[in-house]
């Protein structure tokens, strides 16, 4: 079977990518992580009306620009704030990034069949697709990312390219701020070791630097005369503190490594084999391997460089590291008879059920927290105080729709929440002697979730607060057990 046209293949090629990334998708629950503070943001935003800051429980926090969390504010006035519209913004985002990604593969082969095993090979990815349905940041940037890079081949043809170019380059601005200036400057070093240079200097370039400025600088202007200590926090803090300091793990030279095969498996040892493959050749002379090559190093080495150490930060090599393959995918086809072809897409396709099968069907990551809120909210006006205790429990409160209010006995808990910036900057976790817990369970509308290990902090000596007569009842989970008044036991 022959692919007869670019058309037709990019057609299918995002077609089974949308089933793949859609199928499922309004199911299970959000991760009990940073997705919780992004879905609390965008709620905030669309019930204040205010569409200028992010704000995470009463507090404006600097963290990054607002375009990713608009796109969920946007989908959650649309289509409100459960788990298919929270999703959908990154689902699209992937989309699009696949069909950038294409776009750039046929702008350095020849073979439709090469842009289609690259599309699939990040499709593949358990990080990738993990991501992809998750209400962040992170696939956001990718889009504007890998727009950026298609329209920069683009201008090989047309120089006017770098007016989209520009657009993409803002939107990553509007994204993630200075991250943007990585793929930026994989472009840059490309377009240096190349023969065309002169296009730097070219009206269209510079055209295309103006449109990133003008449609970047509004929000950031704006920011600067409403908040005083804007850029303190939105770059100081969030950007060269963090990149010198280490926020969960030690700054490890191999963690990169290590998570890239925790999170791939064996598809990891292929994605660095595609590396290895596309470095070997641009030394042999062979310049389509060069612009992957380059772009995953503009990732990879300031990652190292900064000691902070979180998996999704790996993500925007992702594309450039499938794109990579593309070369040993051309010498491949070259070599063996076309129908070979849809034997390695098989082998490509069955990575993703064996790295991401359970994100693909379940993607249920809070469903005590999920089922306990719909309990809370079923005791009405009568709660007035709900609770995590020494547990992290943000999707627990968004979905009973709550302020956060997490007490711990333990001041290390409290030392790991506050590790989290936000966190931190909303003070969100609050140290409790055991008397003070005791008295604050006593009054009336107390709800607790916790751990069952913790229960003797609520339930007293012998547990008898939470024995038949007692004045507490306990409701089991898989995970978390829920702390409710008798009079709600039965719910």
């Amino acid at each position: 079977m022959r692919i007869h046209s670019t058309t037709f293949a990019f057609a299918v090629t995002m077609a089974v990518s949308a089933l793949l990334l859609f199928i499922f998708s309004w199911n299970g629950s959000f991760l009990n992580h940073d997705e919780i503070t992004y879905l609390e943001m965008a709620r905030n935003m669309l019930e204040s009306g205010n569409w200028l800051d992010l704000v995470f429980q009463d507090a404006v926090v600097h963290q990054r620009p607002p375009l990713a969390i608009w796109l969920l504010a946007l989908s959650g006035a649309s289509l409100g704030f459960g788990e298919f519209a929270m999703r959908l913004p990154g689902i699209l985002m992937a989309l699009g990034t696949l069909g950038f990604l294409f776009g750039i593969v046929r702008s350095l082969f020849e073979r439709r069949m090469v842009a289609v095993l690259v599309v699939f090979s990040l499709l593949a990815t358990h990080l990738f697709y993990f991501n992809a349905r998750r209400p962040m940041t992170d696939t956001t940037l990718l889009f504007g990312m890998t727009a950026f890079v298609y329209f920069y081949l683009c201008t090989r043809i047309n120089p006017r390219f770098w007016l989209a170019a520009g657009v993409a380059g803002a939107w990553m601005v509007m994204t993630k701020s200075v991250v943007s200036a990585l793929p930026v400057f994989a472009v840059v070093m490309d377009l240096a070791l190349s023969k065309r240079r002169v296009e730097l200097k070219g009206r269209w370039f510079w055209s295309g630097v103006v449109v990133t400025v003008a449609l970047a600088a509004p929000w950031h202007v704006a920011q600067s005369v409403r908040h005083a200590g804007f850029w303190s926090e939105y770059l100081g803090f969030n950007v060269l503190q963090r990149a010198s300091s280490s926020l969960f793990v030690k700054a490890d030279p191999l963690f990169y490594f290590g998570d890239l095969f925790g999170n791939e498996g064996v598809w990891g040892a292929f994605l660095l084999a595609g590396f290895v493959w596309s470095a070997v050749a641009w030394i042999r002379g062979e310049s389509r391997g060069r612009l992957g090559v380059i772009w995953v190093l503009a990732i990879w080495i300031p990652l190292n460089v900064a000691s902070t150490r979180i998996s999704h930060y790996m993500l925007p090599a992702y594309p450039a590291l499938a794109l990579c393959m593309a070369v040993a995918y051309d010498g491949l086809l070259a070599r063996l008879s076309p129908g070979f072809a849809w034997v390695i897409l098989g082998v490509v396709l069955l990575f993703l059920p064996v790295n991401s099968g359970y994100d693909l069907a379940v993607a249920d990551y809070s469903p005590d927290q999920k089922r306990f809120a719909g309990v809370v909210e079923g005791l009405g006006e009568s709660v007035t105080d709900v609770v995590a205790l020494n547990v992290y429990e943000l999707s627990f409160f968004f979905y009973s729709h709550r302020p956060v209010a997490m007490l711990t006995t333990d001041p290390g808990f409290k030392e790991i929440v506050d590790s989290a910036p936000i966190l931190e900057r909303v003070n969100a976790a609050s140290l409790v002697s055991s008397d003070e817990l005791a008295l604050r369970s006593r009054k009336p509308g107390f709800v607790c979730i916790t751990e069952e290990r913790h229960l003797p902090l609520l339930c007293g000596e012998g547990m008898k607060r939470c024995l038949p007569g007692g004045d507490l009842a306990v409701m089991p989970g898989s995970l978390r057990v829920l702390v409710v008044p008798v009079t709600g036991a039965g719910l």
